[in-house]
């Protein structure tokens, strides 16, 4: 099983191309691009030139060794020319997934957010690659809890997914789910088989969204694995920690880098031992 991370904090640090050649260097076998916010888009991918810097970016990570598995759109509550352009740099980038969050119009919005997915689809085709529909979480600021909101417990989520084409997929974020009082183990068994193609791994302590890295919060890695090896998993194990860095001196970011890569190889060797 291979390994991927997000971008996010090194190319913000770093600056774009440098932040994907140092992530390179950490050992990891694909990076997922992070294009889910102002600070870590490149207005470069979203101008006039963009094909050509994508190509770019593409022939910089492939000449190490690498390639993006993975993408992730902007994190934006309708829909929004910048999430298409995203699924058109995605395609150009070659990864097999971009990942697009679900709209927040309301509780259970079922329909509306099957009709936003089946909008992007052209695009999505047209480009060669799968839209992956993610889990969210909502918050109660009365209470100051998480709470459920959109897509966030399987039956919902399944309810989406098994409505849509053979160009979507599932991507099961591992905190999100724990956020939702439902054991990720647990929800990793009750999508609709075959449909979970891409992970967003990262701990949590069940309370706040920490995205911090695998044995850093309360997670039962050993239940997740064991999910994961039993349903047959075959796709990337993409992490989604980025948190740990920003708690980190930039100067340790190239070694902790590597230590996060480390984390998810050895989660990988535990779902590939328990097949």
């Amino acid at each position: 099983m291979k390994v991927s991370t997000q971008t996010q904090v090194f190319c913000e640090t770093y600056g774009i191309e440098d932040g994907l050649i140092r992530l390179c260097d950490a050992g990891y076998d694909a990076l997922d691009l992070s294009l889910y916010n102002e600070q870590s888009m490149s207005s470069e991918l979203f101008g006039s030139n963009w094909i050509g810097y994508a190509e770019k970016l593409r022939n910089l990570v492939e000449d190490r060794g690498l390639r993006f598995n993975q993408a992730h759109a902007p994190m934006i509550s309708h829909m929004d020319e910048r999430i298409k352009q995203a699924i058109r740099v995605a395609g150009v980038l070659g990864v097999d997934d971009i990942v697009v969050h679900p709209l927040f119009v309301k509780e259970n919005n079922i329909e509306e957010n099957i009709a936003f997915y089946d909008e992007l689809e052209p695009i999505a085709v047209e480009y060669g690659i799968k839209i992956a529909v993610e889990n969210m979480f909502g918050w109660d600021d009365l209470k100051n809890v998480p709470k459920p909101a959109v897509l966030s417990v399987p039956k919902e989520f399944n309810a989406v997914v098994d409505r849509l084409s053979d160009h979507f997929v599932a991507c099961l974020d591992i905190g999100h789910a724990a956020l939702t009082y439902c054991r990720p183990d647990l929800f990793i068994r009750e999508i609709t088989p075959g449909r979970l193609h891409a992970l967003h791994i990262h701990d949590n302590d069940r309370r706040y969204d920490c995205h911090t890295m695998p044995y850093t919060g309360v997670f039962d890695w050993d239940l997740i694995t064991q999910a994961l090896a039993d349903i047959d998993y075959d796709g990337y194990l993409t992490l989604e920690s980025d948190n740990t860095l920003l708690q980190s001196p930039v100067c340790v970011y190239p070694d902790l880098a590597k230590v996060m890569c480390g984390t998810a190889r050895h989660l990988a060797k535990l779902i590939e031992d328990k097949k």
